[in-house]
Protein backbone atom coordinates (compact mmCIF):
# COMPACT_ATOMS: atom_id res chain seq x y z
CA UNK A 1 0.00 0.00 0.00
CA UNK A 2 2.82 2.29 1.03
CA UNK A 3 4.48 1.37 -2.51
CA UNK A 4 1.63 2.32 -4.27
CA UNK A 5 0.38 5.40 -2.55
CA UNK A 6 4.45 7.05 -3.28
CA UNK A 7 4.50 5.75 -6.80
CA UNK A 8 1.10 8.14 -7.29
CA UNK A 9 2.80 10.84 -5.28
CA UNK A 10 5.71 10.87 -7.16
CA UNK A 11 3.96 10.53 -10.58
CA UNK A 12 2.09 13.47 -9.77
CA UNK A 13 5.35 15.57 -8.94
CA UNK A 14 6.73 14.59 -12.11
CA UNK A 15 3.72 16.15 -13.70
CA UNK A 16 3.80 19.15 -11.62
CA UNK A 17 7.04 19.59 -12.98
CA UNK A 18 6.34 19.12 -16.42
CA UNK A 19 3.56 21.83 -16.67
CA UNK A 20 5.77 24.69 -14.51
CA UNK A 21 9.36 24.09 -16.72
CA UNK A 22 9.40 26.96 -18.93
CA UNK A 23 12.13 28.53 -20.55
CA UNK A 24 13.71 31.38 -19.32
CA UNK A 25 13.88 33.67 -22.16
CA UNK A 26 9.87 33.02 -22.14
CA UNK A 27 9.49 33.77 -18.84
CA UNK A 28 11.51 36.91 -18.90
CA UNK A 29 9.22 38.24 -21.81
CA UNK A 30 6.44 37.72 -19.64
CA UNK A 31 7.98 39.52 -17.17
CA UNK A 32 8.61 42.32 -19.54
CA UNK A 33 4.94 42.59 -20.90
CA UNK A 34 2.58 45.33 -19.26
CA UNK A 35 -0.72 44.86 -19.45
CA UNK A 36 -3.01 47.72 -20.81
CA UNK A 37 -5.26 49.87 -18.46
CA UNK A 38 -9.20 49.35 -18.49
CA UNK A 39 -11.97 52.39 -18.93
CA UNK A 40 -15.58 52.62 -19.24
CA UNK A 41 -17.47 55.55 -19.11
CA UNK A 42 -20.30 55.44 -15.80
CA UNK A 43 -22.17 59.15 -16.73
CA UNK A 44 -24.48 59.75 -18.60
CA UNK A 45 -25.51 56.24 -19.72
CA UNK A 46 -26.50 55.12 -22.98
CA UNK A 47 -29.58 57.09 -24.61
CA UNK A 48 -29.65 59.30 -22.58
CA UNK A 49 -31.31 63.11 -23.52
CA UNK A 50 -30.20 66.25 -22.32
CA UNK A 51 -31.99 69.64 -22.69
CA UNK A 52 -30.91 71.92 -25.32
CA UNK A 53 -28.21 74.81 -24.01
CA UNK A 54 -26.88 72.55 -20.19
CA UNK A 55 -23.94 71.20 -19.84
CA UNK A 56 -23.17 67.70 -19.64
CA UNK A 57 -20.81 65.97 -16.96
CA UNK A 58 -18.98 63.14 -18.42
CA UNK A 59 -17.36 60.27 -15.50
CA UNK A 60 -15.02 57.74 -16.49
CA UNK A 61 -13.51 54.79 -14.45
CA UNK A 62 -10.30 53.85 -15.56
CA UNK A 63 -7.69 51.64 -13.59
CA UNK A 64 -4.75 49.64 -14.75
CA UNK A 65 -3.24 46.37 -13.50
CA UNK A 66 0.84 46.79 -13.33
CA UNK A 67 1.15 50.41 -13.62
CA UNK A 68 -1.48 53.79 -13.13
CA UNK A 69 -3.33 55.84 -15.37
CA UNK A 70 -1.23 58.48 -16.65
CA UNK A 71 -4.54 60.31 -17.91
CA UNK A 72 -8.03 59.83 -19.42
CA UNK A 73 -9.29 61.67 -22.59
CA UNK A 74 -12.58 62.42 -23.26
CA UNK A 75 -13.63 62.14 -27.52
CA UNK A 76 -16.68 63.16 -28.98
CA UNK A 77 -16.75 61.00 -32.10
CA UNK A 78 -12.99 62.23 -33.32
CA UNK A 79 -12.74 65.25 -31.53
CA UNK A 80 -11.73 65.49 -28.58
CA UNK A 81 -13.35 67.35 -25.30
CA UNK A 82 -10.62 67.38 -22.73
CA UNK A 83 -8.03 65.43 -20.55
CA UNK A 84 -8.11 64.27 -17.37
CA UNK A 85 -5.32 63.34 -15.62
CA UNK A 86 -6.63 62.92 -11.74
CA UNK A 87 -8.73 60.62 -10.43
CA UNK A 88 -11.96 60.62 -10.11
CA UNK A 89 -12.01 61.08 -14.15
CA UNK A 90 -14.40 63.89 -15.29
CA UNK A 91 -15.07 66.77 -17.71
CA UNK A 92 -17.64 68.61 -18.38
CA UNK A 93 -18.45 69.73 -21.93
CA UNK A 94 -20.21 72.89 -21.87
CA UNK A 95 -23.48 73.92 -23.61
CA UNK A 96 -23.40 71.33 -26.93
CA UNK A 97 -25.32 72.09 -29.82
CA UNK A 98 -28.96 70.04 -30.34
CA UNK A 99 -27.95 66.81 -31.97
CA UNK A 100 -26.81 63.18 -31.49
CA UNK A 101 -23.20 62.45 -30.10
CA UNK A 102 -20.75 59.04 -29.32
CA UNK A 103 -18.82 59.59 -26.43
CA UNK A 104 -15.77 57.70 -25.58
CA UNK A 105 -13.34 57.65 -23.35
CA UNK A 106 -9.08 56.77 -23.94
CA UNK A 107 -7.15 56.27 -21.06
CA UNK A 108 -3.56 55.81 -21.20
CA UNK A 109 -1.08 54.20 -18.71
CA UNK A 110 2.12 54.84 -17.37
CA UNK A 111 3.65 52.70 -20.10
CA UNK A 112 2.50 54.26 -23.10
CA UNK A 113 -0.81 52.14 -23.33
CA UNK A 114 -4.24 52.58 -24.00
CA UNK A 115 -7.69 51.59 -24.19
CA UNK A 116 -10.87 53.22 -25.43
CA UNK A 117 -13.84 52.58 -23.99
CA UNK A 118 -16.81 51.58 -25.55
CA UNK A 119 -19.03 54.23 -26.59
CA UNK A 120 -21.95 56.14 -25.12
CA UNK A 121 -24.74 57.28 -27.54
CA UNK A 122 -26.57 60.70 -26.02
CA UNK A 123 -28.69 63.40 -27.46
CA UNK A 124 -28.99 67.02 -26.87
CA UNK A 125 -32.30 69.11 -27.25
CA UNK A 126 -34.06 65.91 -28.71
CA UNK A 127 -37.88 64.95 -29.10
CA UNK A 128 -38.94 61.98 -27.00
CA UNK A 129 -42.50 60.87 -28.01
CA UNK A 130 -43.57 57.38 -26.00
CA UNK A 131 -46.38 55.39 -27.75
CA UNK A 132 -48.17 52.05 -27.13
CA UNK A 133 -48.94 49.57 -29.45
CA UNK A 134 -51.52 46.57 -28.43
CA UNK A 135 -50.71 43.12 -29.77
CA UNK A 136 -52.14 42.54 -33.16
CA UNK A 137 -52.28 39.24 -32.70
CA UNK A 138 -50.71 36.80 -29.90
CA UNK A 139 -51.12 33.03 -28.78
CA UNK A 140 -49.08 30.65 -26.56
CA UNK A 141 -47.22 27.87 -27.95
CA UNK A 142 -46.85 24.65 -26.62
CA UNK A 143 -43.25 22.80 -26.99
CA UNK A 144 -44.51 19.28 -25.80
CA UNK A 145 -47.71 18.93 -28.15
CA UNK A 146 -45.95 20.82 -31.19
CA UNK A 147 -48.99 20.99 -33.28
CA UNK A 148 -51.60 21.75 -31.59
CA UNK A 149 -52.93 25.43 -31.91
CA UNK A 150 -52.90 27.75 -28.92
CA UNK A 151 -54.99 30.70 -29.12
CA UNK A 152 -56.61 30.98 -26.27
CA UNK A 153 -58.47 33.92 -24.48
CA UNK A 154 -55.50 34.20 -21.77
CA UNK A 155 -51.92 33.58 -22.61
CA UNK A 156 -50.68 30.60 -20.68
CA UNK A 157 -46.83 29.83 -19.55
CA UNK A 158 -45.33 27.01 -18.11
CA UNK A 159 -41.68 25.87 -17.36
CA UNK A 160 -41.90 22.26 -17.54
CA UNK A 161 -43.92 21.61 -20.49
CA UNK A 162 -42.73 24.58 -22.57
CA UNK A 163 -45.49 26.38 -22.85
CA UNK A 164 -44.54 30.04 -24.25
CA UNK A 165 -46.44 33.37 -25.08
CA UNK A 166 -46.06 35.07 -28.46
CA UNK A 167 -47.53 38.70 -29.28
CA UNK A 168 -46.66 40.82 -32.41
CA UNK A 169 -46.63 44.02 -32.92
CA UNK A 170 -47.19 46.72 -35.47
CA UNK A 171 -44.03 49.15 -35.63
CA UNK A 172 -44.02 50.65 -39.19
CA UNK A 173 -44.73 54.35 -37.18
CA UNK A 174 -41.89 53.98 -35.13
CA UNK A 175 -38.85 56.26 -36.18
CA UNK A 176 -35.51 57.53 -34.67
CA UNK A 177 -33.95 56.46 -31.91
CA UNK A 178 -35.45 53.83 -29.48
CA UNK A 179 -34.54 54.98 -25.81
CA UNK A 180 -36.90 52.62 -24.72
CA UNK A 181 -38.99 49.59 -24.77
CA UNK A 182 -41.11 47.50 -22.40
CA UNK A 183 -43.39 44.79 -23.20
CA UNK A 184 -46.35 45.05 -20.65
CA UNK A 185 -48.39 41.86 -19.71
CA UNK A 186 -50.95 41.64 -17.79
CA UNK A 187 -51.20 39.27 -14.74
CA UNK A 188 -54.11 36.62 -14.86
CA UNK A 189 -53.35 34.12 -13.05
CA UNK A 190 -50.67 33.73 -10.94
CA UNK A 191 -50.33 31.08 -8.18
CA UNK A 192 -46.80 31.49 -7.08
CA UNK A 193 -43.67 33.83 -7.75
CA UNK A 194 -42.16 33.23 -11.20
CA UNK A 195 -39.19 34.90 -13.02
CA UNK A 196 -40.83 35.68 -16.58
CA UNK A 197 -38.08 36.83 -19.22
CA UNK A 198 -38.15 37.53 -23.26
CA UNK A 199 -37.05 36.87 -26.32
CA UNK A 200 -36.04 37.67 -29.86
CA UNK A 201 -38.13 35.99 -32.36
CA UNK A 202 -37.54 35.46 -35.86
CA UNK A 203 -40.38 35.00 -38.46
CA UNK A 204 -44.00 37.79 -37.99
CA UNK A 205 -45.75 35.80 -40.88
CA UNK A 206 -47.74 33.68 -38.30
CA UNK A 207 -51.36 34.25 -37.76
CA UNK A 208 -53.07 33.42 -34.17
CA UNK A 209 -55.55 30.97 -35.40
CA UNK A 210 -53.22 28.77 -36.69
CA UNK A 211 -49.96 28.92 -35.17
CA UNK A 212 -48.28 26.29 -33.76
CA UNK A 213 -45.07 25.45 -32.16
CA UNK A 214 -43.89 23.71 -35.45
CA UNK A 215 -45.34 26.40 -37.70
CA UNK A 216 -44.70 29.65 -35.65
CA UNK A 217 -41.82 32.17 -35.23
CA UNK A 218 -38.68 30.69 -34.26
CA UNK A 219 -37.18 31.35 -30.50
CA UNK A 220 -34.20 33.42 -30.49
CA UNK A 221 -31.89 34.94 -27.48
CA UNK A 222 -33.04 36.08 -24.50
CA UNK A 223 -33.32 39.79 -24.47
CA UNK A 224 -31.00 41.15 -21.38
CA UNK A 225 -32.34 43.13 -18.68
CA UNK A 226 -35.88 41.29 -19.73
CA UNK A 227 -36.50 39.41 -16.93
CA UNK A 228 -39.45 39.95 -14.47
CA UNK A 229 -40.34 38.79 -11.53
CA UNK A 230 -44.19 38.41 -11.63
CA UNK A 231 -46.17 37.64 -8.17
CA UNK A 232 -49.42 39.53 -8.28
CA UNK A 233 -52.67 39.12 -10.26
CA UNK A 234 -54.48 42.30 -11.86
CA UNK A 235 -51.43 44.17 -13.06
CA UNK A 236 -49.16 44.88 -15.49
CA UNK A 237 -45.93 43.93 -15.30
CA UNK A 238 -42.99 45.57 -18.15
CA UNK A 239 -40.36 43.42 -19.37
CA UNK A 240 -37.43 45.55 -21.01
CA UNK A 241 -37.29 45.03 -24.46
CA UNK A 242 -35.24 47.57 -26.08
CA UNK A 243 -32.48 46.13 -27.10
CA UNK A 244 -34.64 44.02 -29.47
CA UNK A 245 -36.83 46.85 -30.10
CA UNK A 246 -33.84 49.17 -31.62
CA UNK A 247 -32.68 46.30 -33.40
CA UNK A 248 -35.74 46.27 -35.18
CA UNK A 249 -37.01 49.67 -35.68
CA UNK A 250 -33.17 50.54 -36.74
CA UNK A 251 -33.59 47.85 -39.93
CA UNK A 252 -37.23 49.43 -40.77
CA UNK A 253 -39.14 47.00 -40.04
CA UNK A 254 -42.83 46.70 -39.97
CA UNK A 255 -43.91 43.59 -37.99
CA UNK A 256 -42.21 42.41 -34.27
CA UNK A 257 -42.80 39.18 -32.83
CA UNK A 258 -42.00 38.87 -28.80
CA UNK A 259 -42.01 35.84 -26.99
CA UNK A 260 -42.25 35.36 -23.47
CA UNK A 261 -41.35 32.29 -21.22
CA UNK A 262 -40.64 31.16 -17.83
CA UNK A 263 -37.46 29.26 -18.69
CA UNK A 264 -36.38 28.26 -15.08
CA UNK A 265 -38.25 24.73 -15.82
CA UNK A 266 -41.00 25.55 -13.00
CA UNK A 267 -44.43 23.49 -12.99
CA UNK A 268 -46.22 26.69 -12.18
CA UNK A 269 -48.67 27.86 -14.28
CA UNK A 270 -49.25 31.85 -14.97
CA UNK A 271 -52.05 32.99 -16.95
CA UNK A 272 -51.42 36.45 -19.04
CA UNK A 273 -54.98 38.57 -20.83
CA UNK A 274 -54.84 38.10 -24.38
CA UNK A 275 -56.00 40.96 -26.71
CA UNK A 276 -58.85 39.71 -26.61
CA UNK A 277 -59.48 40.97 -23.16
CA UNK A 278 -59.26 44.12 -21.44
CA UNK A 279 -55.46 45.00 -20.43
CA UNK A 280 -54.32 43.61 -23.66
CA UNK A 281 -49.93 42.71 -24.50
CA UNK A 282 -48.99 46.20 -25.06
CA UNK A 283 -45.53 47.55 -26.49
CA UNK A 284 -44.65 50.80 -25.03
CA UNK A 285 -41.92 52.44 -26.81
CA UNK A 286 -40.16 56.29 -26.12
CA UNK A 287 -38.42 57.29 -29.20
CA UNK A 288 -35.72 60.08 -29.45
CA UNK A 289 -35.73 62.42 -32.43
CA UNK A 290 -32.70 64.64 -32.60
CA UNK A 291 -32.93 68.51 -33.40
CA UNK A 292 -30.06 71.05 -34.58
CA UNK A 293 -29.77 74.45 -32.97
CA UNK A 294 -32.27 76.74 -34.77
CA UNK A 295 -32.08 80.03 -34.08
CA UNK A 296 -35.12 82.35 -32.72
CA UNK A 297 -37.36 83.53 -35.51
CA UNK A 298 -38.11 87.07 -35.87
CA UNK A 299 -41.58 85.99 -34.22
CA UNK A 300 -39.77 84.50 -31.31
CA UNK A 301 -37.70 88.06 -31.05
CA UNK A 302 -41.20 90.16 -31.03
CA UNK A 303 -42.62 87.82 -28.71
CA UNK A 304 -39.55 88.63 -26.62
CA UNK A 305 -40.64 92.52 -26.70
CA UNK A 306 -44.16 91.36 -26.11
CA UNK A 307 -44.84 92.91 -29.62
CA UNK A 308 -48.82 93.24 -29.74
CA UNK A 309 -48.60 92.17 -33.76
CA UNK A 310 -45.32 90.32 -34.12
CA UNK A 311 -45.46 89.62 -38.06
CA UNK A 312 -46.18 93.49 -38.80
CA UNK A 313 -42.58 93.87 -39.80
CA UNK A 314 -43.07 97.17 -41.16
CA UNK A 315 -44.33 98.43 -38.02
CA UNK A 316 -42.54 101.49 -35.45
CA UNK A 317 -43.81 100.04 -32.04
CA UNK A 318 -42.01 102.42 -30.18
CA UNK A 319 -41.98 105.64 -32.89
CA UNK A 320 -38.24 105.69 -32.75
CA UNK A 321 -38.69 106.02 -36.85
CA UNK A 322 -37.20 102.58 -36.75
CA UNK A 323 -39.49 99.45 -38.10
CA UNK A 324 -39.48 95.99 -36.20
CA UNK A 325 -37.51 94.29 -38.41
CA UNK A 326 -34.28 97.14 -38.84
CA UNK A 327 -34.67 96.54 -35.09
CA UNK A 328 -34.43 92.71 -35.55
CA UNK A 329 -31.71 92.60 -37.67
CA UNK A 330 -29.50 95.31 -36.42
CA UNK A 331 -29.69 94.59 -32.49
CA UNK A 332 -32.26 97.47 -31.59
CA UNK A 333 -34.93 97.38 -29.01
CA UNK A 334 -38.71 97.73 -30.44
CA UNK A 335 -39.83 98.73 -27.10
CA UNK A 336 -37.48 101.81 -25.69
CA UNK A 337 -38.12 104.81 -28.25
CA UNK A 338 -34.97 105.90 -29.26
CA UNK A 339 -32.46 104.43 -30.87
CA UNK A 340 -29.31 103.35 -29.27
CA UNK A 341 -25.74 104.21 -29.76
CA UNK A 342 -24.18 102.13 -31.97
CA UNK A 343 -27.32 100.33 -33.76
CA UNK A 344 -27.55 102.44 -36.69
CA UNK A 345 -25.50 102.78 -39.76
CA UNK A 346 -22.42 104.83 -40.01
CA UNK A 347 -20.43 106.46 -42.87
CA UNK A 348 -18.17 109.17 -43.57
CA UNK A 349 -14.62 109.80 -46.38
CA UNK A 350 -12.10 107.42 -46.25
CA UNK A 351 -8.56 107.65 -48.17
CA UNK A 352 -6.94 104.26 -49.35
CA UNK A 353 -3.54 104.98 -51.15
CA UNK A 354 -4.28 107.62 -53.81
CA UNK A 355 -8.75 106.45 -54.08
CA UNK A 356 -11.12 108.26 -51.84
CA UNK A 357 -14.21 106.26 -50.70
CA UNK A 358 -17.35 106.80 -48.90
CA UNK A 359 -17.36 103.91 -46.15
CA UNK A 360 -20.32 102.36 -44.88
CA UNK A 361 -20.53 100.09 -41.80
CA UNK A 362 -23.81 98.55 -40.25
CA UNK A 363 -24.31 95.70 -37.80
CA UNK A 364 -25.01 92.32 -39.32
CA UNK A 365 -26.23 89.12 -37.47
CA UNK A 366 -23.75 86.90 -37.38
CA UNK A 367 -26.11 83.88 -38.25
CA UNK A 368 -28.45 85.85 -40.89
CA UNK A 369 -28.22 83.13 -43.30
CA UNK A 370 -29.85 81.04 -41.03
CA UNK A 371 -32.62 83.44 -39.76
CA UNK A 372 -33.03 84.05 -43.71
CA UNK A 373 -32.37 87.82 -43.22
CA UNK A 374 -30.81 89.59 -46.08
CA UNK A 375 -28.63 92.92 -45.97
CA UNK A 376 -27.46 94.60 -49.00
CA UNK A 377 -26.13 98.11 -49.25
CA UNK A 378 -26.97 100.09 -52.52
CA UNK A 379 -25.55 103.02 -53.52
CA UNK A 380 -26.90 106.36 -56.10
CA UNK A 381 -25.50 109.77 -57.11
CA UNK A 382 -28.89 111.06 -57.80
CA UNK A 383 -31.45 110.74 -55.35
CA UNK A 384 -34.58 112.45 -57.73
CA UNK A 385 -33.45 109.82 -60.25
CA UNK A 386 -34.33 106.90 -57.59
CA UNK A 387 -32.11 104.53 -59.57
CA UNK A 388 -30.32 102.67 -57.20
CA UNK A 389 -27.11 100.26 -57.84
CA UNK A 390 -24.57 97.93 -56.26
CA UNK A 391 -21.68 99.64 -57.02
CA UNK A 392 -20.53 98.64 -53.28
CA UNK A 393 -17.27 96.51 -51.90
CA UNK A 394 -17.84 94.71 -48.92
CA UNK A 395 -14.42 94.92 -47.33
CA UNK A 396 -14.25 93.80 -43.95
CA UNK A 397 -16.41 92.37 -40.79
CA UNK A 398 -15.49 92.57 -37.09
CA UNK A 399 -16.51 93.00 -33.65
CA UNK A 400 -19.91 95.26 -33.60
CA UNK A 401 -19.24 98.62 -32.54
CA UNK A 402 -21.86 98.60 -30.12
CA UNK A 403 -20.21 96.04 -27.54
CA UNK A 404 -23.64 95.31 -25.85
CA UNK A 405 -24.62 92.98 -28.78
CA UNK A 406 -21.53 90.45 -28.28
CA UNK A 407 -20.84 87.90 -30.46
CA UNK A 408 -24.00 87.64 -32.13
CA UNK A 409 -23.65 90.83 -34.39
CA UNK A 410 -20.49 91.90 -36.70
CA UNK A 411 -19.66 94.83 -37.98
CA UNK A 412 -19.61 95.01 -42.10
CA UNK A 413 -17.57 97.49 -43.22
CA UNK A 414 -18.36 98.27 -47.16
CA UNK A 415 -16.72 101.36 -49.55
CA UNK A 416 -18.24 102.63 -52.61
CA UNK A 417 -15.59 104.45 -55.09
CA UNK A 418 -15.89 108.24 -55.02
CA UNK A 419 -13.40 108.76 -58.31
CA UNK A 420 -15.06 111.10 -60.80
CA UNK A 421 -17.81 111.56 -58.51
CA UNK A 422 -19.16 114.69 -56.91
CA UNK A 423 -22.08 112.89 -54.89
CA UNK A 424 -22.35 109.89 -53.75
CA UNK A 425 -25.93 108.34 -51.55
CA UNK A 426 -25.72 104.52 -49.92
CA UNK A 427 -28.69 102.99 -48.17
CA UNK A 428 -28.83 99.51 -46.40
CA UNK A 429 -31.72 97.32 -47.77
CA UNK A 430 -32.86 94.92 -45.22
CA UNK A 431 -34.94 91.28 -46.12
CA UNK A 432 -36.64 88.67 -43.85
CA UNK A 433 -38.03 85.92 -45.50
CA UNK A 434 -39.96 83.79 -43.16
Amino acid sequence: TETRDYRVLYMDAVRIEESIAVPLEEWATDQDSSSSPTVSITNPVEDTNFSSGGNVVINADASDLDGTVTQVEFFEGSTSLGVDTTSPYSLTWSSPANGAYALTAVATDNDSNSTTSPAVNITIGAILETVTLNATEDASLQQNRKNSTGNWSKLEIRGSTGISGIAKFNISSLSGTVADAKLRIYSATVPGTITVSAYRATGDSWSEGTVTYNNGPTKGTKIAGSDTSVSTVGQYYELDVGAFISEKVGASASLVTLWFENDSGSSTSVEFNSRTLSNPPQLEVTTSTATTNQPPTYSDWATTYNLTNNTAYADDYDSDLLDNVSEYALGGNPTNGLIEAGVMPTFGMVTDGATNYLEYVYNRRTDAESRNLTYEVRNTDDLMSGVWTNEVQEVATSAPFYASLGDEFESVTNRISMEGQTNEFARLNIILSE
